[in-house]
Order: structure tokens, then C-alpha cells, then sequence
């Protein structure tokens, strides 16, 4: 048996999502995999490169398989379903759009950003001096698979961000589901 330690924890908590998460809902970076984990029950480990998913559902002792092709293909066909490939004045990844404002989040300042992207709307609090922001960023960017590249035009890219999001707000048809920062430890 062999372990390994994240490069990068970050812990948020998640309000509005249908089933809400029992706790905080928990993030950890090591090269280019990451480890979701939403509740003491089911964790997910992701490969960025390959878009390979394992889901671990710890009180039944069983492990879900999926395979990078077969993610990029489930995309390819919401993509298609969708109808939003056909349209061509939208761009190929939403773009974040500086709306001028600032707020405080939990005692750090943050520049609200805003984006409109194929499945609503989302509002982004970006802190542009977080300490270590620019490392930080770089290690998030494993939770954008490159793998899964057709899914991953419904998000705007982390290497577009001016700073860390402390918090987020989506609004995708009648669901508001609000992320909030509660800490990001690099080990």
C-alpha cells in the first residue's frame, strides 16, 4: 500500500446544491490529479491528463470506473443535445468580465468578476492579493482535465483569473448555488 500527501488542500463550503454536502466540501491537488471529496461517504479521484475518474464509495466498499474516452464522449453528446455548438457568436469558453466592484469576504478584498457561460450565470469574488495566489493558481489548474476539453467550455479557465475565488455564485435555471473559501493549505 502506498500513500501520498496533496501539494494543495482547499476546503469550501457549498450552499443550495440539491444535496447539499454533509460538511465541508473538500478539494486535494498532487500533480495532476485531484481527490473531491463532498462528505465522509463518496470521494472522487480525477487524472487531469486522461480525464479518468474513480469514484469511492467508502461505506459500501465500492469503486466507480470511468474512463477519459468515455467522459469525453458523455460530453460530447450533452454538447450535442445541447445545441449550443450550432451557435456561432458565442465563444469557445466564457470569458470573465471585470464588473468594477469590490466587497470583503471573509476579511480578505475580492474584485467581483462575472460570466456568462451555456449553463448560467456565475459571479466569481477573486482575491488579486492572495499570498502565494500565482502558485495557487497554478496547482488548480489539474481540476480543469484536459481530457474532458469539450466540458470544460461551460467554465471559464483558471489561467484567466487575476487571483484565487474566495467565493462563487451560480445561477443555472432555478438553481443559486453559492461557494465560499474556508481555507487553502499548500503542503
Amino acid at each position: 500500500i502506498t500513500s501520498a500527501c496533496a501539494d494543495l488542500t482547499i476546503v469550501q463550503k457549498i450552499e443550495g446544491m440539491p444535496a447539499d454536502p454533509k460538511g465541508d466540501f473538500t478539494v486535494k491537488i498532487k500533480g495532476d490529479k485531484f481527490r473531491l471529496e463532498s462528505g465522509p461517504d463518496v470521494s472522487t479521484i480525477i487524472d487531469g491528463k486522461t480525464g479518468d475518474m474513480l469514484t469511492l464509495m467508502h461505506g459500501k466498499k465500492q469503486i466507480v470506473r470511468i474512463s477519459g474516452e468515455q467522459a469525453r464522449a458523455a460530453a460530447q453528446m450533452v454538447d450535442k443535445f445541447s445545441g449550443e455548438k450550432d451557435k456561432t457568436d458565442k465563444p469557445d469558453k466564457p470569458q470573465l468580465v471585470d464588473t468594477g466592484r469590490k466587497e470583503t469576504v471573509n476579511g480578505m478584498s475580492a474584485e467581483i468578476y462575472t460570466c456568462e457561460a451555456t449553463m448560467g450565470k456565475m459571479t466569481y469574488w477573486i482575491a488579486t492579493t492572495y499570498p502565494d495566489g500565482a502558485a495557487i493558481l497554478q496547482q488548480m489548474k489539474a481540476m480543469q482535465p484536459g481530457g474532458w476539453a469539450v466540458a470544460s467550455k461551460a467554465m471559464p479557465d483558471y489561467r484567466d483569473f487575476p487571483g484565487i475565488p474566495i467565493k462563487t455564485e451560480m445561477n443555472f435555471g432555478s438553481s443559486h448555488i453559492v461557494t465560499t473559501l474556508v481555507s487553502i493549505k499548500q503542503d
